[in-house]
């Protein structure tokens, strides 16, 4: 099969070969993100109880097809390597890595003169990245996906190139106003690197909250280069906030138990009954999840303790069973992530 081959240049010196394109991007694991009625993993019995993810629901990538005059290939063909021309001036001035690539290659002189390699980049991410470079404004659309601006953040970055995109980038951001995640998912992670890497507190701050109080297991980076340090903090906040909410639920039956701070035995008998009971319910009963709490989150045991408390509460009123304030306690601790601590 014969090379695709792009122009962005006519007159470029420079070809660019492209190795392996459109090599997997930001690989995951769908049982990480399932939102379903999990258990903890100290309840198995050696059979892995998280879901198989259903086949209807796997995601299923959709490829904008290339602007026109550009080659498109069959949907079952594979290929090797792809091939464009460029500009080895638009090159220079907006990237330090080209520059010094091209500063190292041969005399630049005729077309297609210098070939300089590249590896695994999303073909579309990369020849939007490079019409960027060209100042060719109206090859570029108006709205991308979060998948696609998530690719050209990570090419951008690998280039250097960060202060070119400040237009395209803050124009595409504003498109996706009503089309950020909500939910703890991949987009969730592509979206935090996307604020990380443009530098977008407040959403930065958003949408790691979402992802400290939904994420069912250790937090990924899905290999983009989300600084290291990000994610260690996003798996110990995580950490922090169930292993609260458990001591909660653990100290609150042992109260219980020994019969204390009830107004009544009566009322402990039955708080007791139905703590026990909702802690079977929810495989907390037998032995007490350790971390990194594998398919627990925040959100659940949450559900767990507010399930507990509204059958109580029906039958008591003691002060010591409320755990509206001690939740409260812990929710004033908790925010998302304050991006300047990164910085």
């Amino acid at each position: 099969m014969d090379q695709p081959f792009y122009v962005i240049d006519p007159d470029g010196e420079v070809d660019i070969v492209l190795a392996n394109p459109d090599a997997p991007f930001a690989v995951f694991d769908e049982n990480e993100f399932e939102q379903g009625d999990h258990r903890p993993a100290v309840e198995n019995t050696g059979k892995d109880s998280r879901r198989r993810p259903r086949e209807k629901n796997r995601r299923k990538r959709k490829r904008s097809p290339p602007p026109p005059g550009e080659p498109m290939r069959a949907a079952h063909q594979t290929t090797k390597s792809v091939r464009i021309r460029v500009s080895a001036k638009h090159l220079s001035l907006s990237s330090p890595v080209f520059r010094s690539l091209l500063s190292t290659s041969a005399t630049v002189a005729e077309k297609g003169s210098v070939v300089v390699g590249a590896d695994g980049w999303d073909v579309q991410a990369f020849i939007l990245f490079l019409r960027i470079l060209h100042c060719q404004h109206h090859y570029l659309p108006r709205r991308v996906s979060i998948e696609m601006l998530a690719k050209i953040a990570l090419i951008s970055d690998y280039y250097g190139c960060k202060f070119v995109l400040a237009f395209f980038s803050e124009r595409w951001i504003r498109a996706l106003a009503y089309k950020k995640p909500s939910r703890y998912s991949r987009d969730m992670i592509l979206w935090i690197w996307i604020c990380w890497y443009f530098q977008l507190a407040k959403e930065f701050q958003r949408a790691t909250l979402i992802t400290i109080v939904q994420s069912i297991g250790p937090i990924p980076s899905l290999g983009l280069p989300i600084p290291a340090r990000i994610i260690d903090k996003l798996n110990e906040s995580r950490e922090w906030l169930i292993g609260s909410i458990l001591e909660m639920l653990y100290e609150r039956r042992k109260i219980l138990l020994n019969g204390t701070q009830t107004c009544r035995p009566e009322c402990g008998s039955m708080s007791l009954r139905s703590l026990m009971k909702r802690m079977h319910t929810h495989g907390l009963l037998k032995k007490r999840p350790k971390a990194p709490y594998l398919s627990l989150s925040c959100q659940y045991l949450t559900g767990v303790v507010f399930e507990y408390e509204k059958t109580s509460s029906s039958t008591c009123y003691c002060e010591e069973i409320d755990f509206d304030s001690r939740l409260g306690d812990v929710g004033n601790d908790l925010m998302g992530l304050n991006l300047d601590m990164f910085v």
